[in-house]
């Protein structure tokens, strides 16, 4: 192997491609044929081994050099170390400035979870995740710990309030480990503790597994009654009748999740904000993007040279974001000012986000129950991925304070009008404009206003934003 390729392999071996990759990509080097090659998987491997042993003594001594070259290139970055009373370093924690204007930003709400890897020492990762405007995720601060104790969160989580200046999470969302549910209480004291669904989704299936695959149903059924129920009176009922169905109430894993239920079941925090995490998808994203930057045997410098590239692409896709949402016009897919208002003080992600709401919308119809007081919501027709499977809502309005409050919590979870929100508003906004028409007994006004709507460039190309029955995807729409 010349200088040239072991230069190429030693650069691919860096951006985790694995050994038999790099001979697929050499193959085509050398016209398709793997006897061309002088070396083999062995070699390759030989190669990432001997690299390998260059820093395996030398890893704190390397990691604290780059530390420092760090905090000198960057100010910004802070380095935080917990140490034993002999000053070796027990546990890690570093950020940036940018992660820490971000939680400046949108830091109500965290999530930490030690479950992604730990490196060739077997520390946890550990990295505090947030979401940021554009429904991306992002991160906080990144940390090596040396166990999986409470005294070890603990120090972790009052050294991350002390470089964030002091300021605390509304919202803490953790996987469902006993130390931290000891930690959080004794830093957050006031922080709404939560597990996330996706770990208590995936345990149940490891605890239960045995269990589902002889009782059929079982399953399907607890996963309803978690993700559906819309009042903790609703929930409490329907899992005593699964018990009851299924005869689970005596199995050690559904006692503990029945213990727990408050942690996690989404009726239990109905009207706390916690934007986008009902669903299993972010925390699974979460895992999948962790794994393509850190790998088990990781030594501690190649975490931190990793976070850098992470940050590098975090700071990308945001500036994207940001020019999308700043210098591209969005395109309606109706004529109601308020969806005009939405683009302008929503981010193109959240905006696509109430857009899709807007057109479920269509989906239900509104009966007046007590006059500007109740309202039942019935879905007339189906749509894609609805939230919850039930066929009517009740909505509750206070005229007076011009208050509405739909039984599926959405706005007060998400703060963003929901199909049966956005519904009802357009309900009530038609009725107030067909009286004001005939009290003035023209409607010139309304004419001006939808002329002009006629001309904003958002609303000329209206007609590109159906396809089929589906909205188009942004992409789609702006080529």
């Amino acid at each position: 192997m010349n200088e040239a390729k072991t230069l190429l392999s030693k650069l691919l071996q860096e951006h985790r491609i694995k050994p038999r990759k790099i001979m697929s990509i050499f193959r085509k080097l050398c016209g398709c044929k793997f006897g061309n090659i002088t070396f083999d998987v062995r070699k390759l491997d030989n190669l990432k081994q001997v690299e390998r042993e260059k820093r395996r003594n030398t890893d704190i001594e390397h990691t604290m050099n780059y530390i420092e070259k760090l905090q000198v290139d960057k100010p910004g970055f802070v380095f935080k170390a917990q140490r034993d009373s002999s000053n070796a370093i027990l546990s890690l924690f570093w950020t940036n400035s940018r992660s820490r204007l971000d939680y400046l930003l949108f830091g109500d709400i965290i999530s930490f979870d030690t479950t992604f890897s730990t490196n060739k020492y077997n520390m946890p990762f550990a990295p505090i995740i947030g979401v940021n405007g554009h429904s991306r995720t992002i991160v906080f601060g990144w940390a090596l710990l040396q166990d999986e104790k409470a005294d070890t969160f603990k120090w972790l989580f009052e050294t991350f309030v002390d470089v964030m200046g002091g300021k605390k999470p509304r919202v803490v969302l953790t996987d469902q480990d006993a130390a931290m549910k000891k930690a959080v209480p004794k830093v957050f004291p006031d922080a709404f503790h939560r597990f996330c669904i996706w770990h208590v989704c995936r345990k149940a299936r490891e605890n239960l597994k045995v269990y589902f695959h002889l009782k059929k149903g079982t399953e399907k059924d607890m996963e309803e009654c978690i993700m559906q129920s819309l009042t903790v009176e609703e929930f409490e009922r329907k899992w005593k009748e699964m018990e009851e169905k299924y005869s689970c109430g005596k199995h050690a894993h559904v006692k503990r999740m029945w213990d727990n239920r408050q942690y996690f079941v989404p009726a239990y925090f109905q009207g706390v904000f916690c934007p986008f995490t009902r669903s299993t998808s972010r925390s699974e994203s979460f895992n999948s993007n962790f794994k393509d930057y850190v790998l088990r045997k990781d030594t501690i410098e190649t975490f931190i040279h990793q976070y850098e590239l992470f940050q590098e692409n975090v700071i990308h896709i945001e500036n994207q974001d940001r020019f999308i949402s700043n210098e591209k016009v969005p395109v309606m897919w109706g004529y109601q000012r308020f969806e005009r208002h939405a683009a302008e003080i929503y981010t193109r992600a959240i905006y696509c986000k109430f857009l899709t709401e807007m057109m479920n919308a269509t989906a239900f119809g509104v009966k007046e129950i007590d006059k500007d007081k109740k309202y039942e919501l019935k879905r007339n027709f189906e749509y894609e991925n609805p939230e919850f499977d039930r066929e009517v809502f009740i909505v509750q309005t206070d005229r007076t304070t011009d208050e509405f409050d739909c039984e599926c919590g959405k706005f007060q979870k998400d703060e963003l009008l929901d199909a049966t929100n956005t519904i009802h508003t357009k309900h009530l906004l038609g009725k107030e404009q067909a009286v004001a028409t005939r009290e003035d007994g023209n409607n010139s006004r309304d004419r001006d206003d939808v002329n002009n709507d006629m001309r904003d460039p958002a609303v000329k190309k209206n007609k590109s934003v159906r396809k089929g029955d589906k909205l188009k995807s942004r992409s789609e729409i702006e080529a």
